[in-house]
C-alpha cells in the first residue's frame, strides 16, 4: 500500500468530526501539497516527503476545527444507526427497535440521559396507541412502530445540540 493511501485512510479514520465541506477542503490540500511538492510521477520516497510536510493527519484535523471554529462531531455511523434502526421498526417488524435499543446502549457516544429517553419513548408507544387501537393489536403497534419512531426522532433531534449541528463559519 502507498504512503499516500496509508495517510488519505488515516485522515479519513479522523476526519468524521469535520463538516463535509471541510472535509473535501482539508482532503483537497492534501493532495494539492503531495502534486506540488513531489511533482508528476514521483517517487514514494519524495510522496512520504511531501506528507512528513504536511504532519499526521490528526494535527490538520486539529487545525482545522480550530481555524473554522467547528465544534468536533463525535458521531460515527454505527452511533448514528439506532436512530435510524428505531425509525424504520416498522419495515424491520419492531426487530429494528431492539437492535436500535441494544446499539444505543452500547454506545459510548450518546449521553445516559438520551439512552434513558428514547427508552422510555419506545415504551411510551404503548398507551400512546392503545386508545386507539385496542388489545394486543394496540401493544405490537405501540412497541414495534409508534414508540421507536417517536424514539428514533427525539435521538436525530437530539444529535442536533449535542454537534452543534448549526454551525456558524465566517
Amino acid at each position: 500500500m502507498s504512503a499516500l493511501t496509508t495517510y488519505l485512510r488515516e485522515f479519513d479514520a479522523c476526519a468524521h468530526q469535520l463538516s463535509p465541506v471541510s472535509r473535501l477542503e482539508v482532503g483537497s490540500r492534501i493532495w494539492t501539497h503531495c502534486a506540488e511538492r513531489a511533482g508528476p510521477g514521483a517517487s514514494e520516497e519524495r510522496i512520504r516527503e511531501a506528507l512528513a510536510e504536511l504532519g499526521p493527519p490528526a494535527g490538520l484535523v486539529r487545525a482545522e476545527l480550530e481555524r473554522t471554529g467547528e465544534r468536533p462531531d463525535p458521531f460515527r455511523t454505527r452511533d448514528l444507526a439506532p436512530v435510524h434502526l428505531l425509525a424504520t421498526s416498522l419495515l424491520t417488524l419492531g426487530a429494528g427497535a431492539v437492535v436500535g435499543l441494544v446499539l444505543l446502549w452500547l454506545s459510548r457516544v450518546w449521553p445516559a440521559v438520551h439512552k434513558a429517553v428514547a427508552t422510555a419513548l419506545v415504551v411510551a408507544g404503548v398507551p400512546a396507541v392503545l386508545p386507539l387501537l385496542p388489545g394486543t393489536a394496540g401493544a405490537v403497534v405501540g412497541l414495534a412502530v409508534a414508540g421507536p419512531a417517536l424514539a428514533g426522532a427525539y435521538l436525530a433531534f437530539a444529535r442536533r445540540f449535542l454537534t452543534g449541528a448549526v454551525r456558524n463559519r465566517s
